[in-house]
């Protein structure tokens, strides 16, 4: 299945090792590096806001990227193996097996160098394909509204492949 990671401006120091791991345990389509400059704090919001994250969660996450003066993130598309599923407690829903590990070892491994560290700030997926579907019109807004951006992350083959699989009607959410 196919996913949407994003490396945190936090953390996008370490990008290259952050993709050089989720590519070990995923297989990673394409790495697009942004510089959202003073959109950074609208991208975040509307990220977490699509996913119906509590909005005290999303301030705080926001107040802790803030501090940093970085403005670039990292986009990974990849495909990881849905064919695992497990009970996620926290969550309280089913999530895929790989991809749940995959972000907890990027997360757990890399929170250390981060200054202000607090959770989630380091790299964000997508969990399912709705959180697909609603990631990737966000990137395309924005890069959309973005000549440069437009230059650098044009790929008709990867544009294919998510329209094919934001547009499935599969049971995998």
């Amino acid at each position: 299945m196919l996913s949407i990671g994003i490396v945190w401006n936090c953390a996008n120091f370490l990008n290259k090792e952050i993709i050089r791991d989720v590519d070990e345990r995923t297989s990673i389509l394409e790495s697009i590096e942004l510089d959202l400059g003073d959109k950074y704090e609208d991208f975040v919001r509307a990220i977490y806001s699509s996913e119906q994250m509590e909005e005290w969660k999303i301030e705080n996450k926001i107040s802790h990227m803030m501090s940093n003066s970085c403005r670039k993130i990292t986009i990974l598309f990849f495909e990881f193996d849905d064919t695992e599923i497990e009970y996620h407690p926290f969550k309280k829903k089913n999530v895929f097996k790989q991809l749940e590990s995959c972000k907890m070892h990027i997360r757990e491994k890399y929170k250390s160098c981060i200054d202000n560290y607090i959770f989630d700030i380091v790299f964000h997926a997508t969990d399912n394909l709705i959180e697909l579907k609603n990631c990737f019109n966000i990137l395309l807004s924005f890069i959309e509204n973005n000549n440069e951006l437009q230059k650098e992350s044009t790929n008709k083959l990867l544009r294919m492949r998510i329209h094919k699989s934001i547009n499935n009607d599969g049971d995998k959410r």
